[in-house]
């Protein structure tokens, strides 16, 4: 059973790669680690990033009259920082979808030619194989009528000769005479019908070969396709690659955004640090001239008292 992805499991994941030094970590990276489909990684992902854009700055307790300006000034410096880096982060998660879906539409485009390239293939293979071996049979039935063919001409050759000799011995040869004229006309009436039986053969085969030639023919083209498919093939994975070029310079954008948002942070918690160290420094000036005030107030009544008792 394959494992869900949860918010909390992407979350662990991240802050794992990211210990491990991998900057803005990718889907697959998570997802290597988490399980489950894709999709619901990459909707983790943004999710948590929401999440993350979305958690107010507090700053530390100040005097009264410098909190609202301190908060409004840190929290305005790091939203727009969180937000720029949550927009360029978003964008280059949304190329990377898109090139992943690209990538497997172009995977099964590339899978379904090569299974009816090879389907086209074993057919022309067939073919060319059943034309190769009707053109056998018919060559070696050709070679073999032939032969039979030469042998009757040779028997029939022998009988003329037997039957001439016959008429002029004697009278008494007619039968053998007859006899030999009647196994003449048969043979002879054999050889036509071996003749006929050769060119039926004959145009069978040449039928076989037109076969075989239209096979060779269809392999060929088969062949010229091929090389197209591993021309287009060769052109999509060079696309692939840019693409996979165009997701990293995102991808980089994206990891420099978040560090200048870094940095805004970072610059705003030192403005804050001053701006507490200021206010430190007044709250002691105002502590002093209080002091001050009371001892004044106090050597003035100190002063005063005398001349009303006078």
């Amino acid at each position: 059973m394959q494992q869900v992805a949860t918010l909390e499991t992407v979350g662990r994941a991240i802050q794992k790669l990211e210990a491990e030094g991998v900057v803005n970590p990718s889907g697959r990276a998570v997802m290597a680690i988490t399980g489950g489909s894709m999709a619901t990684v990459l909707k983790l992902m943004k999710e948590r990033r929401a999440n993350i854009g979305t958690q107010p700055v507090v700053a530390k307790e100040l005097p009264g009259y410098a909190q609202d300006t301190l908060l409004k000034l840190m929290n305005q410096s790091y939203q727009e920082g969180v937000t720029e880096a949550k927009n360029e982060i978003d964008k280059a998660q949304a190329n990377e979808t898109e090139a992943l879906d690209a990538l497997e539409a172009e995977d099964g485009k590339i899978k379904h030619l090569t299974d009816e390239l090879t389907e086209s293939q074993k057919q022309a293979d067939q073919d060319r194989q059943e034309a190769e071996k009707a053109g056998a049979e018919a060559a070696g039935r050709i070679r073999e009528l032939e032969q039979t063919v030469a042998g009757l001409q040779t028997e029939r050759k022998q009988l003329i000769e037997a039957g001439e000799i016959a008429r002029t011995t004697a009278a008494e040869s007619k039968v053998q005479v007859d006899r030999a004229d009647k196994a003449s006309a048969k043979a002879e009436s054999r050889v036509r019908e071996l003749e006929d039986e050769v060119k039926e053969l004959r145009n069978h085969l040449a039928a076989a070969e037109q076969r075989a030639a239209v096979a060779e023919t269809h392999s060929k083209d088969m062949d010229n396709h091929l090389t197209e498919i591993k021309s287009q093939v060769t052109k999509e994975q060079e696309e692939r690659t840019s693409l996979g070029k165009e997701l990293k310079t995102a991808l980089a954008e994206a990891s420099r955004a978040q560090s200048e948002a870094s940095k805004i942070e970072k610059a705003a918690q030192a403005r804050i640090a001053t701006l507490e160290k200021e206010a430190a420094v007044a709250a002691e000036k105002t502590a002093s001239l209080t002091a001050q005030l009371s001892e004044l107030k106090l050597q003035l009544t100190v002063t005063t008292k005398p001349e009303n008792q006078k």
